[in-house]
């Protein structure tokens, strides 16, 4: 990386961009990390509890199985 500004002089407003995205990503990443896991961890545990009790459990899988399949291509 330090060859890089020798061979292409990178302005100081730009690394200082740079900068600030890194810090930005380093504290937004994990949060967004931990709502998904905080949501996705209760919507498992409601649905495993559903599909236990419900009689039509092949309705209630389909179900599951979409909103799993959206939480995929979300991420």
């Amino acid at each position: 990386m330090l060859s890089q500004f020798k061979l292409q002089p990178v302005a100081w407003l730009t690394i200082l961009r740079f900068i600030i995205g890194i810090v930005f990503l380093l504290i937004g990443l994990p949060l967004f990390l931990v709502g998904v896991d905080m949501s996705v961890e209760k919507m498992g545990d409601l649905f495993s509890h559903y599909v236990i009790e419900h009689p039509k459990k092949v309705i209630a899988m389909i179900g599951i199985f979409g909103l799993g399949f959206i939480s995929i291509i979300a991420e």
